[in-house]
């Protein structure tokens, strides 16, 4: 049995052995496998997905960077520009790097140990570009390569700018490879310099407002001008931190709009042009219930969601006056519903109104007799009234009765009862006060008692109306001469 055994583990082994000795089935090598069929990409960006297998390693690759299993490729920029390679997507560990010179001859430019690199090109120089990996050791393998080879925005430069057709028009620019170039201004609300900047341009059809707008994780700004080379722009608008910047833009004039991240911050931003929105007008007065004997107050509240803000104001009152001030005053003469509109124009051009319907009622009560008694003893009770008027309209009055105590009044009751209008007929409210006498050793705060303390007590009543305010309320409020308390 052992030696049966022995025999099978032997017969494995020279199987594995005979296996491991076996060279790796050939497969075709891709075209651009050596650096003299390097496929030339003729623009920028540019993408392909390829099938790398059978790739290997050719004895003069350069071992500058990983290059097992190689391609390659050739690139030669008609302008100095920044590009950048990545192999995301790739089924295999793909590493870009980058030469300058001729085969057998190169020099390094890039390399990168992951996925992606970016190198500044110059113009009318030939860059090879040989993606590889690590650890076939010059064997071959199989694999997908997907390549993308990307420089700066097509609107990176003024002269490149994205024309915009139709409004809202989105795009979302990746400043990472843009740059500032020579002679570019730097707008008024950039406050962390000039950045890496894009450009789009808009000739509208019609006049009208347009808002601009860029926002990113990093802070962005956005400006506006007209003219039509770097050296003749004219700033019209510009706006930082995600705001709109909004021109009145006349139709068959060509704007340009300029927007970046601030600080040295670059990447993924978003660009929006758009119908500037209309304001959204709103007006307040005080009091917010008048009388005719109030001179009311008005303020603007509008706010405008483009940021450029109101420039005139146009009042009418519902009687017949108007105003044209942003917080005008207005008196009204008589009780009734008026009619209150507010129109505005904005700094651009724009145009909102509210009517709104404003209630005019003049409340008014009067106390016109207070009735209290001239003396009285301690513990005896007496009947204290106030009579009171409405003027006006039918109301429902309280009113609260208060006796004098050392630094002030005590609330010692209250009433209420319908008042109709009447001037000669007035409505009587009638109390029965007891008086006390002197308070004990510590009595709390808030008793009533002391009415003899002094020898004197003084009583005040006050007249209001429940659920409006008293226009004069001057009258509401009666105090009644000395009550002798023996």
């Amino acid at each position: 049995m052992k030696r049966a055994l022995a025999g099978l583990v032997g017969m494995a082994l020279g199987v594995i052995s005979a296996v491991s000795a076996a060279p790796l089935t050939a497969l075709a090598a891709p075209a651009n496998d050596d650096i003299t069929g390097a496929i030339a990409i003729a623009a920028v960006p540019y993408s392909t997905s390829m099938d790398v297998s059978g790739a290997s390693t050719a004895v003069d690759d350069p071992g500058f960077c990983y290059n097992s299993g190689s391609v390659w490729f050739s690139l030669t920029p008609a302008q100095n520009e920044t590009l950048t390679i990545n192999t995301n997507g790739s089924t295999y560990f793909a590493v870009p790097s980058v030469y300058t010179g001729s085969p057998g001859l190169l020099n390094p430019v890039a390399c990168s140990y992951s996925s992606s690199l970016s190198f500044s090109a110059a113009a009318n120089t030939t860059y090879y570009l040989m993606v590889g990996t690590c650890c076939f050791g010059g064997t071959l393998f199989s694999g997908n390569l997907v390549l993308n080879v990307a420089g700066p925005p097509a609107n990176d430069s003024f002269a490149g700018a994205t024309a915009i057709g139709s409004l809202p028009y989105t795009d979302h620019p990746d400043t990472t490879l843009a740059s500032s170039e020579a002679g570019e201004p730097t707008p008024t609300c950039a406050y962390g310099g000039l950045g890496r900047s894009v450009w789009y341009s808009y000739t509208p059809v019609g006049t009208g407002s347009v808002s601009a707008q860029a926002t990113s994780m990093f802070t962005t700004v956005v400006a506006v001008y007209s003219g039509s080379s770097l050296s003749s722009l004219s700033q019209l608008a510009c706006s930082s931190y995600g705001g709109l910047a909004t021109v009145r833009a006349l139709a068959g004039q060509t704007y340009y709009f300029q927007t970046f991240q601030l600080f040295g911050a670059a990447g993924p931003l978003t660009f929006t042009l758009e119908v500037s929105p209309p304001p959204q007008v709103g007006w307040t007065n005080y009091p917010f219930d008048p009388s005719i004997f109030d001179n009311v107050q008005f303020w603007d509240t509008t706010y405008d969601p483009a940021g450029v803000g109101v420039q005139s104001w146009s009042w009418s009152f519902g009687d017949g006056a108007t105003a044209a001030t942003q917080a005008p005053q207005h008196n009204y003469a008589a009780d009734g519903s008026y009619q209150v509109a507010l129109a505005i124009t904005t700094f651009d051009g724009r145009t909102g109104s509210l009517s709104r319907t404003l209630t005019v009622k003049t409340h008014d009560v009067a106390i016109v007799k207070f009735s209290t008694p001239n003396t009285a003893k301690t513990g005896q009770t007496k009947p204290i009234s106030v009579q009171v008027v409405s003027n006006r309209y039918p109301e429902t009055v309280q009113v609260d009765l208060y006796r004098s105590v050392p630094g002030g009044f005590q609330l010692v009751g209250s009433l209420t009862n319908a008042v109709p209008v009447s001037s000669n007929k007035p409505v009587s409210f009638d109390f029965s006060y007891t008086f006390t006498g002197p308070c004990p050793p510590n009595t709390a705060s808030g008793t009533r008692c002391g009415d003899s303390t002094l020898g004197t007590v003084t009583f005040e009543a006050v007249a209001s109306i429940v659920g409006a305010r008293d226009a004069l309320p001057a009258d509401n409020t009666a105090v009644s001469p000395l009550v002798t308390v023996n």
